[in-house]
């Protein structure tokens, strides 16, 4: 309490601060069923306190090594400097934070503050310095997320980071490995420097990104920006909704080693293409033989019949002319007699 006297903090007289079981130097209990051992260990509410300078306040809670502070119910803080707060929370390692309820917290200075939120961390220097800075922190804030690793943060409900300075932002969204974001609800980022903003949409490789609900992008600096579409391999661009992408525009590529189509809507290779344009072929080829041979007989029987007619006429007048002639010269040989 407040000494207005002496202007400083003392013990409240009134309360007894040796009511459980103590053992060690300058331990306080403030309970009969708390315990402390060791130095300068405060517990109460049934608590119990181990090492130098533990502090326990939640009833069933414990704190284990130096410096470690549990005020939750049913809490739990091993190491140093670690504080459970959230009830049936707890903190293990250097200087880790559980403040949500059913929250833990492992490792380095990491951060449990959703309700059962899950962070197992180390650290890492995301600007070379060799020392912590702020944002080096690994968080796990949503509801049930889970983070792990070093200087990773998963904000969302449910949602998962692990690796180093992956994000998962949103609820449901995964970010594994180096890096990667996972902005869009239900996303998925995996590789390194991998960023899925839309709705559902999925990135795997080294910096791809997936812009559009729905959308994938696969492999290195792809990128898929409309709704459904997926781009697939170096650099490709899916611009399209609902389309699949191998190259882009200007860096166009090949899909090789695709197999013979078999149904109404499989893509065709180009053996098919060119066994299905040369039997196109062959059948115009014979149709137009067929016609051309019709056409030809049809004409060469019209000549005939042409000739054959012409001949017959020429042959009538020939004999007619021969008649006369033959009556002429028998006429005349009969009027010299």
């Amino acid at each position: 309490v407040w000494d207005p006297a002496t202007q400083s903090w003392v013990a409240n007289p009134a309360l007894d601060t040796n009511q459980g079981t103590e053992s060690g130097v300058e331990n306080t209990t403030c309970s009969a069923s708390a315990t402390t051992s060791g130095y300068q260990n405060n517990a109460s509410g049934s608590g119990n306190a181990y090492g130098w300078r533990n502090f326990v306040a939640g009833t069933g809670s414990s704190a284990f090594g130096s410096s470690n502070s549990t005020s939750g119910p049913f809490s739990n803080a091993f190491g140093y400097l670690n504080i459970a707060t959230g009830t049936a929370s707890n903190a293990f390692g250097y200087k880790n934070d559980a403040s949500g309820n059913m929250g833990s917290a492992f490792g380095y200075m990491g951060e449990a503050s959703g309700t059962g939120s899950i962070v197992l961390s180390g650290w890492y220097g995301l600007n070379g310095d060799g020392v912590w800075n702020p944002g080096e922190t690994s968080t796990a804030s949503g509801a049930g997320s889970v983070a792990v690793g070093a200087a990773v943060s998963a904000s969302g409900e449910a949602a998962s980071a692990v690796g180093v300075g992956s994000k998962a932002s949103a609820d449901y969204g995964t970010a594994i490995g180096g890096f990667n974001t996972a902005n869009g609800m239900l996303s998925s980022a995996v590789g390194y420097t991998n960023t899925a903003n839309g709705w559902g949409s999925s990135t795997f490789g080294a910096f791809n990104v997936a812009n559009a609900q729905y959308s994938s992008a696969f492999g290195y600096a792809s990128h898929a920006d409309n709704i459904g579409s997926t781009a697939i391999g170096y650099m490709a661009v899916a611009d399209r909704d609902y389309a699949v992408a191998v190259g882009r525009t200007g860096g166009e590529q090949q899909i090789i080693h695709l197999a013979d189509g078999t149904q109404a809507t499989d893509a065709v290779n180009l053996r098919q293409l060119q066994a299905g344009n040369a039997g196109a072929l062959a059948a115009a080829n014979a149709y137009t033989d067929a016609q051309v041979g019709q056409a030809a007989g049809a004409a060469l029987g019209a000549a005939k019949d042409y000739a054959d007619a012409g001949d017959a006429a020429t042959l009538d007048a020939a004999n007619a002319y021969t008649d006369a002639k033959v009556g002429q010269a028998a006429g005349a040989v009969l009027d010299a007699a």
